[in-house]
C-alpha cells in the first residue's frame, strides 16, 4: 500500500510539473483573402439567358435538344444543353416484348478565346420499360448560382 501511496505521489508531482508554464494561447483570427477579379472579365449577374434555336452555335443543335441555356462570368460564356431522346424501341427486351427506351444528356461548356470545352457531362435515361415513359427537365428548377461570390457561377 506504501508502495503505491509513493507511485502516486511520483506521477502526481511530475503531472504537476510538466502543466506548469504552459499556457493556452489564444488562436490567431483566419485573414480571409479577397479573390481579386479583373475589371475586364464579367461578374455573374445572376441572370440565365433561355436559348433559342436561332442562338444555339450549329455543332451543339440536334434534333434531341430540348432546352438550352447561356450565362455569362469570370470565366466566359457557359452554354448548358439537355438532350432528351424520343421513345424508341428496345433492340434487346429484357422482360417484354415492347420494352422502349429514352435516352438524357446534360452538357455544360465553356467559351474562351473562341473555343468550345466542355466542364462536365451527366447520362442518363430509362431502359427496358414497357410502360409508359416520361423524361423531361423542369425548366423552373434550373439556377445557377456563385456561393462564393469570386465572380464565377
Amino acid at each position: 500500500m506504501l508502495q503505491s501511496a509513493k507511485i502516486f505521489a511520483i506521477f502526481a508531482i511530475c503531472f504537476g510539473l510538466s502543466c506548469q508554464g504552459k499556457r493556452a494561447t489564444p488562436e490567431k483570427p483566419i485573414e480571409k483573402k479577397e479573390t481579386e477579379i479583373s475589371q475586364k472579365t464579367p461578374v455573374y449577374n445572376g441572370v440565365i439567358d433561355t436559348l433559342k434555336e436561332a442562338d444555339i452555335p450549329k455543332p451543339f443543335y440536334n434534333k434531341n435538344l430540348r432546352h438550352a441555356y447561356s450565362w455569362a462570368d469570370a470565366d466566359g460564356t457557359h452554354l448548358l444543353f439537355f438532350y432528351i431522346s424520343k421513345p424508341q424501341i428496345e433492340k434487346s427486351p429484357k422482360y417484354m416484348e415492347d420494352e422502349k427506351r429514352v435516352d438524357f444528356k446534360a452538357v455544360q461548356y465553356v467559351k474562351q478565346a473562341d473555343t468550345f470545352k466542355a466542364e462536365w457531362t451527366a447520362i442518363d435515361g430509362v431502359q427496358n420499360c414497357a410502360f409508359d415513359m416520361w423524361l423531361e427537365v423542369f425548366e423552373k428548377i434550373i439556377s445557377v448560382t456563385d456561393l462564393d461570390s469570386n465572380g464565377v457561377a
